[in-house]
């Protein structure tokens, strides 16, 4: 509530914040900026991820009771570019400085290598769906 306060008088898009026991506490301007202005980047990103992630929830029925090579290669690509933009988000909170722009790089690449994989797989061998049965008649 008190936060929302702050946000609304304006006093975070000042940059430098005087509070009782605080020296200083500064944001950065793209984090003003990004309150300030509800299209931004990460919101197309959070769009994108959500519709993956829906995408999968149906897949798993499909999966389940329409097995065959298009949703072995619909699972092929959703569920790394799902975990990807997943990754991608921990990466912008968590890494930064110069290393940044590589990490993501990696993390591009390793979505790429993943889909990459399981569409050799789904092309050259049983595909996932089934991959992922006899697996569980396996463990049994």
């Amino acid at each position: 509530m008190q936060a929302t306060r702050l946000l609304q008088g304006g006093l975070l898009a000042s940059r430098n914040l005087k509070l009782a026991g605080v020296r200083s506490l500064q944001t950065s301007t793209k984090l003003c900026s990004a309150v300030a202005s509800p299209n931004t980047h990460g919101t197309t990103e959070w769009k994108i991820e959500r519709a993956t992630a829906i995408g999968l929830v149906g897949l798993v029925p499909a999966a389940i009771y329409f097995p065959g090579q298009a949703v072995d290669m619909a699972i092929a690509t959703l569920l790394p570019l799902h975990g990807s933009l997943g990754l991608n988000v921990v990466i912008t909170d968590y890494v930064h400085g110069a290393t940044v722009p590589y990490v993501k790089a990696a993390n591009v690449a390793l979505c790429a290598a993943t889909i990459a994989g399981l569409v050799y797989f789904n092309l050259t061998d049983v595909g996932i769906v089934q991959g992922v049965k006899d697996i569980w008649r396996e463990v049994r």
